[in-house]
């Protein structure tokens, strides 16, 4: 953007680009006065942002602070698309029912519903299968995921010991001790990571290009939301769209990851539960 002499605005966007904006829930810690986020922190972000650009393409609301009715939310989304100020509003790091509540609140209301779901999903963290990816579907959001490689253990830089998470170099993230929170169950980690090289190492990509190709062949392709710090590792991501992975290999890998649905996924699914539910019928329907 430039200004002209007079301090008019110019406001420009790249040709074919696309404007996403996020907000942050900010509560005062003062007690009994704090800004809820259907106001200060939906429109204010918003003002700024648009201050140098037309419009925002993608608005998201990054993180749900189960303090805001669905109703104040939904509506101050609304408002924004209605001035035509936001195109499209996604959401981000919420549970399943309450993102299916505003929806449906926006659907009866006739305002503007969320399009996109962000959530933390990979190899390593896969418990999105059990509501939001289901609800996903349903509601045709699109997803992205955020850190796809697992904060870099998915990159194959990382040693899982006894003693925590440690790096080649221990200059990593992860080699932050208030990192090591985030690490999950080490046995599982390592299972992982093993196939995933594996699979790396046959296939002459790396282990990252791997776990990041893993999302775009789930039954509902997974949006990467890629980090890199060097050109080369930014085309090495990119990349990813140019190679399929053999159907042997997603079933190692997803077998290796796979994860316990529980009830009431596991409960429905078992032969006779299925047998009571549809009269021994259920493998005649197509669907």
């Amino acid at each position: 953007m430039a200004r002209s002499g007079d301090g008019a605005r110019q406001k420009r966007r790249v040709a074919g680009s696309t404007i996403a904006f996020e907000i942050w829930a900010e509560i005062s810690l003062i007690p009994q006065i704090f800004i809820r986020t259907a106001q200060a922190n939906f429109f204010s972000p918003a003002q700024i942002a648009l201050a140098w650009l037309d419009y925002i393409d993608l608005y998201w609301m990054h993180i749900w602070d189960r303090l805001t009715p669905a109703e104040e939310v939904m509506r101050g989304f609304d408002d924004l698309v209605r001035q035509g100020k936001v195109l499209y509003v996604g959401v981000s790091d919420a549970a399943a029912w309450w993102i299916a509540k505003a929806n449906t609140l926006a659907e009866l209301r006739g305002w503007s519903a969320f399009v996109a779901l962000q959530i933390e999903y990979s190899l390593l963290e896969r418990t999105p299968e059990r509501e939001l990816l289901p609800m996903a579907a349903d509601f045709g959001l699109s997803v992205t995921a955020w850190s796809p490689l697992a904060s870099g253990l998915l990159s194959g830089k990382y040693r899982v010991t006894e003693q925590g998470i440690q790096s080649e170099d221990g200059k990593s993230r992860m080699d932050n001790p208030d990192m090591q929170q985030f690490a999950q169950n080490r046995e599982r980690t390592n299972r992982v990571i093993d196939v995933l090289r594996s699979v790396a190492k046959q296939s002459g990509h790396s282990p990252a290009q791997i776990a990041l190709a893993w999302l775009r062949h789930r039954k509902s392709p997974v949006i990467p939301i890629i980090g890199a710090r060097r050109l080369d590792q930014l085309e090495a991501n990119v990349a990813i769209v140019d190679f399929k992975l053999p159907a042997e290999d997603i079933r190692a890998l997803d077998e290796a990851s796979q994860i316990e649905l529980g009830f009431p996924h596991d409960f429905l699914n078992k032969p006779m539960v299925k047998a009571f539910t549809f009269g021994g019928t259920r493998d005649l329907i197509d669907a």
